[in-house]
């Protein structure tokens, strides 16, 4: 079964694991499943799969995957803000440190979005 839903949820389901497994020395497991930042960016491994999924099953000229492809682009583009904010003042945004992403956690999702999902398109029949 290759549907769009199935591929998503698959690499949520990886991506929440591999981000508790991550959080296990800063013991933060608990705080994983719903917290915001961290690596991988979940945000981006999920509008990074619907796009990949939405590529392999209906086509790169799909208007599914070019409405998919810029609402992604907007929500990784938004989650960067961290690096902008850090070179603000720490002090100052002590707090906002933990809601948005750094670059590498952007990296780490965008990843897991694309190769679970391909992965998984070949792998299933």
């Amino acid at each position: 079964m290759k549907s769009i839903i199935f591929l998503v949820g698959i690499t949520f389901v990886i991506g929440i694991t591999l981000k508790t497994i991550i959080d296990i020395p800063n013991k933060r497991t608990k705080e994983s499943f719903y917290r915001y930042g961290g690596f991988p960016s979940i945000h981006t491994a999920l509008v990074t799969s619907l796009s990949t999924s939405i590529l392999l099953t209906e086509g790169f000229f799909s208007t599914h995957f070019a409405i998919s492809l810029i609402f992604g682009s907007l929500i990784i583009r938004d989650l960067s803000i961290r690096d902008r904010i850090d070179k603000l003042g720490e002090k100052e945004l002590k707090n906002y440190k933990d809601i948005h992403h750094r670059v590498s956690e952007i990296l780490g999702g965008f990843i897991l979005g694309i190769s679970i999902p391909i992965f998984l398109f070949y792998l299933i029949p």
